[in-house]
């Protein structure tokens, strides 16, 4: 199974990504999970748990207080594996 994690503070690009990766994996049979995140705290609030999870990140680069960029950083150091996009 691939673990998406999607984070994006605006909620209407949060959903349209969603639904293009949910399009996309049922269309090609590939068992998937995805989990959204508002916010780049909740995310790494949440890797602090599950720091292996999530096998591909997709990231906004504008957002209040953390930026995209300083959440990959940060994942990085977490997880020196992950996909992030």
């Amino acid at each position: 199974m691939i673990s998406i994690a999607i984070c994006d503070d605006d909620t209407i690009y949060l959903d349209q990504y969603d639904s293009i990766l949910k399009k996309y994996f049922n269309a090609n049979y590939i068992n998937y999970e995805i989990i959204k995140f508002k916010s780049p705290d909740s995310l790494l609030f949440h890797l602090e748990d599950h720091p292996n999870r999530f096998h591909i990140y997709f990231i906004d680069i504008m957002m209040p207080k953390i930026n995209g960029i300083e959440t990959a950083k940060r994942i990085r150091k977490i997880n020196p594996s992950s996909n992030i996009i």
